[in-house]
């Protein structure tokens, strides 16, 4: 659907880090989270559907084929790639590896007894003397507007709509149609959409103590998991540290690092996140200076959100796209552009994908062969049995052209920020690589896993600006 629902996991989300007046490190004040990288699968489709219990979303894999031996074409998925963080829920302590998501707000837990689940460790409210369950008629479930001052609520949907104004018919006043009870239960209930609506879970609307590793327990919201659609939508859980803007579903709260905030478990509403290829670490309530190499561009953003940023343009080498600004901003709806760790590629909209794709052909070809149709590397898939599309050795890959991202800061000034060809080809082993750059719609572009690993990633929450800065080690 037309649901802004890239990234993530509510019906405002995507399949989502610093600028204030006086900054300052709060170095003893911040708690790190260790960060682990699923490794990258490549499996026939409908057994990646049916089988994998942490490789979330459709949006997280990108899909191809192949001719067995007997010419017949097999869809094929590579899948995998997002980064976990552990997290203990309830009383009792129950140890889930969850996405940690930028793309995204809520706290998703798989639930006992949920339908299309898959194999993946479940939540058990009934052993947690922590939990409730929140009924419909509480002022948590019926609160359907975000908290969040008036300008930033309308800083999101006016551009598209002047104002909030996308409620249900009996209630013009909420986000994304009028609270609801689960079922035949009294319970809240939720829905939530991963990638363009592409999957979809939808459950309870709970409250437990959650324990993120490293840092601190925090009675907060949490969504239980009754339903998946696809098998394993959301693995072992996605924990989603965006806007509280996005946490609505249609009841709208604050997010675990709010309330990690308002509890004093940090003292410092802001995040820094640090990936590498195989690890990362994120740092809450401050911003940890030692994994920084250099000075740090803060960017500007005019939508309170996701990690929006200002697209100026986007180039192949010295080609720059005709692409005008505002489509980057506003195209196809408010979503715009943003940075998103639950992402494990690079997500276009269809005219700047069409456009790339275009100059790789006319500026690349035949000078590199795998740029050329009607097998280049960007639109289909395999070319030999078993085999991605592309088969490339490091010389090869060397020749292919950077793909530059010039990004405004909050001067206005546009920056550019260069992703070289190891970065957009990903390695799923024996010299095969598949693109990192797909169109799958929505957005105007999401800056996944495949940008957000070459920096040390800040969000001040305060004032909703992101800084990028070269990283280091993210140990």
């Amino acid at each position: 659907g037309n649901l802004p629902s890239l990234g993530c996991v509510t019906p405002i989300m995507w399949g989502s880090l610093l600028v204030l007046l006086v900054l300052l490190e709060l170095s003893n004040a911040f708690h790190s989270v260790p960060l682990r990288r699923q490794p990258r699968k490549m499996m026939p489709r409908e057994q990646a559907q049916a089988t994998l219990s942490r490789d979330a979303l459709r949006r997280r894999s990108l899909h191809f084929s192949h001719k067995d031996t007997s010419g017949k074409r097999i869809p094929m998925t590579l899948s995998g790639g997002s980064y976990l963080g552990k997290v203990y829920a309830g009383s009792d302590k129950q140890e889930f590896d969850m996405i940690i998501d930028t793309g995204s707000s809520n706290a998703v837990f798989p639930s006992v007894g949920c339908k299309g689940c898959g194999n993946v460790p479940k939540f058990n409210p009934t052993t947690s003397t922590t939990f409730r369950y929140i009924n419909v008629s509480d002022p948590v479930c019926q609160r359907c507007l975000p908290p969040l001052p008036a300008k930033a609520q309308s800083s999101y949907f006016a551009p598209i709509t002047g104002g909030i104004s996308r409620g249900s018919k009996t209630n013009k006043t909420c986000i994304w149609g009028s609270p609801h009870a689960y079922g035949t239960s009294q319970t809240c209930g939720f829905v939530g959409n991963y990638g363009s609506a592409s999957a979809g879970v939808s459950g309870m609307l709970g409250e437990d103590l959650l324990n993120l590793e490293g840092a601190g327990a925090v009675r907060t919201k949490m969504y239980v998991q009754m339903e998946s659609i696809p098998e394993g939508a959301s693995g072992e859980g996605i924990l989603g540290v965006a806007s509280p803007l996005l946490t609505c579903g249609p009841s709208c709260f604050n997010t675990i690092v709010d309330d990690m905030v308002n509890d004093g478990v940090v003292s410092s509403d802001m995040l820094g996140l640090c990936l590498d290829d195989e690890v990362g670490v994120l740092d809450i309530g401050g911003y940890n200076s030692s994994r920084i190499d250099g000075p740090i561009t803060w960017l500007s953003s005019d939508i309170q959100s996701w990690y929006n940023v200002r697209i100026a343009s986007l180039s192949v080498g010295p080609f720059k796209l005709p692409v005008p600004e505002y489509l980057w901003r506003y195209s196809p709806d408010t979503i715009g552009s943003f940075l998103d760790s639950g992402t494990s590629i690079i997500v276009l909209s269809d005219l700047p994908f069409q456009l790339m794709n275009q100059t790789f052909v006319e500026q690349y070809c035949p000078h590199l062969p795998k740029a050329c149709p009607p097998y280049n590397f960007l639109t289909t898939c395999i070319d030999t049995v078993g085999e991605p599309c592309v088969t490339l050795t490091e010389a090869e890959m060397k020749q292919f052209p950077n793909i530059t991202f010039s990004i405004r800061d909050i001067n206005d000034k546009p920056v550019d920020f260069v992703l070289p060809p190891e970065q957009y080809f990903l390695s799923i082993g024996g010299g095969m690589y598949q693109s990192g750059i797909a169109y799958i719609g929505g957005p105007a572009l999401v800056l996944g896993t495949p940008f957000m690993t070459n920096y040390y990633v800040i969000q001040d929450r305060t004032t909703w600006r992101t800084g990028l800065a070269k990283r280091k080690a993210c140990h």
